[in-house]
């Protein structure tokens, strides 16, 4: 019995190369396709995230370096970091230190309350009070923000 061609010149053969290749390009485009939809879908504009936490970081490690977060005075700390930040910022600082030797915690919180509907940057930097020539440790203490943009 004689199998059945397609009258084409060279026969079957160049048919099922072509319908081979057609296929795997078919693939290859759904693959491509598939990938951008999920690379579009997953990117966010990290950039200004980013910044926020560098700013929050930044901040404390200049109250740190200034010896601001020495004076664990609210008002004095206060002024600093409004001096910092930049208006279009929102943000909320828990400063807690122990005296050393000592189990008792002391605390205060300076800004606002965090919003629940929007981006929010947070860290904490841990830093040691010195006594005047900074040969002693007084105070061991945190410095934890909150910051985000208003």
């Amino acid at each position: 019995m004689k199998k059945q061609s397609w009258n084409l010149v060279y026969g079957n053969k160049g048919f099922a190369f072509i319908l081979d290749v057609a296929l795997a390009i078919l693939l290859v485009i759904l693959m491509l396709a598939a990938s951008n939809i999920y690379i579009f879908k997953n990117t966010k504009d990290t950039s200004s995230n980013l910044q926020l936490s560098k700013t929050g970081s930044d901040v404390v490690t200049v109250l740190d370096n200034t010896k601001e977060l020495d004076t664990l005075n609210k008002d004095s700390i206060e002024d600093s970091i409004s001096g910092l930040i930049p208006e279009n910022y929102g943000y909320r600082f828990n400063i807690s230190w122990q005296k050393s030797g000592s189990q008792e915690m002391q605390s205060f919180e300076i800004g606002s309350l965090v919003p629940n509907d929007k981006f929010v940057a947070t860290g904490k930097k841990f830093f040691l009070v010195t006594s005047i020539d900074e040969t002693n440790i007084t105070d061991y203490g945190s410095a934890k923000y909150w910051i985000w943009l208003k």
